[in-house]
């Protein structure tokens, strides 16, 4: 297996974490999916 850095955006990274903080909203742990 080839192993490869990856390099995220800030603007990446924020949008994930809204997207986690926003199903954690719904019910607790969920975000950990997302």
């Amino acid at each position: 297996m080839k192993m490869r850095d990856v390099i995220t955006l800030k603007e990446v990274a924020d949008d994930l974490n809204d997207g986690k903080a926003f199903y954690d909203q719904k019910e607790t742990g969920v975000g950990d999916y997302f």
